[in-house]
């Protein structure tokens, strides 16, 4: 996907696991990840090919 810096980090904020630990810890961890790569991205308004790898788990159910 080719993103910018925000839609990067408003994807890292759709987590289930993000909410829980801001729930839990009572404190967002995005901010942090986003302060490091905005110091690294150049013009935050710049899209950049973000990657990450899918990993998909298939099989067949017996009897299905």
């Amino acid at each position: 996907m080719r993103w910018t810096l925000a839609e990067l980090i408003g994807y890292l904020r759709t987590w289930s696991a993000t909410a829980r630990f801001v729930a839990e810890r009572g404190f967002d961890p995005v901010v942090e990840v986003e302060r490091s790569l905005s110091r690294d991205w150049g013009d935050i308004r710049r899209s950049r090919l973000v990657r990450w790898p899918l990993y998909i788990r298939a099989g067949r159910l017996p009897g299905a």
